[in-house]
C-alpha cells in the first residue's frame, strides 16, 4: 500500500504583484524583443503563482506620467522606483537600467564583419513595503551579431545579445523572500 500526499495551496496567501520598470536608451526602448527578454527574466525570478507580473505597458504609462510630472531623466533613485511601482499597486519592482557604451561594426582580416554593442545593465529588485533592495547588480557586457546568408547583421540584435547576457546573470529566486 502506497500513500500519496498532495500539498494544498495556501488559500490565505495573497499573490504579490511585480512591476517591471526599465530605463533604456531611446534607440531600443520600444523594441519588442528587448521588452520581452526583460519580462521573461522577471517571470523567471518571480515565479507564478506566488507572484504576478503586472502589465509592462501599464508600468510604462505610469513611468511616462511620473517623468512628465517630475521631469526626471536618468539617475533613477529608490524613491522614484518605489513611487512608480506604487502607482501600479506593485509589491516589488524589477528595475533594469541600461547604459549604451557604444556600438559598431568590426571588420576582420578576411573581409568578414560583425556588429558589436557594449552596455552596462544596472538591475535592482525593490521591496516597496520595506523600502529595501533585495537584489542589486551592475553588469558590463558585449553583444554580437554576425550576418547570415540571407540577412545582414544588426546593431539591435547585438544590443539584444548583450542585454540577454546581462539578464542571464540574475540568479535570485524570490520565493525565498
Amino acid at each position: 500500500m502506497t500513500a500519496v500526499c498532495f500539498a494544498q495551496p495556501n488559500m490565505n496567501s495573497t499573490t504579490e504583484k511585480v512591476a517591471v520598470l526599465t530605463d533604456l536608451p531611446a534607440s531600443i526602448a520600444n523594441t519588442y524583443d528587448i521588452k520581452a527578454r526583460i519580462v521573461q527574466t522577471a517571470t523567471r525570478v518571480f515565479p507564478y503563482p506566488r507572484f504576478e507580473i503586472l502589465s509592462y505597458d501599464d508600468t510604462v504609462v505610469a513611468k511616462k506620467n511620473f517623468v512628465k510630472e517630475r521631469g526626471i531623466s536618468g539617475n533613477w533613485g529608490k524613491s522614484d522606483i518605489s513611487f512608480v511601482g506604487s502607482m501600479v499597486n506593485a509589491d516589488y519592482v524589477f528595475f533594469v537600467s541600461v547604459t549604451d557604451y557604444g556600438a559598431g561594426t568590426v571588420y576582420n582580416e578576411d573581409d568578414s564583419s560583425y556588429d558589436m554593442s557594449s552596455i552596462r545593465c544596472d538591475i535592482k529588485i525593490l521591496d516597496i513595503a520595506n523600502d529595501f533592495y533585495v537584489y542589486e547588480d551592475s553588469i558590463d557586457q558585449e553583444g554580437y551579431d554576425t550576418p547570415s546568408f540571407w540577412e545582414s547583421s544588426s546593431q539591435i540584435k547585438a544590443y539584444s545579445d548583450a542585454l540577454q547576457r546581462c539578464l542571464d546573470t540574475v540568479n535570485i529566486d524570490m520565493r525565498q523572500y
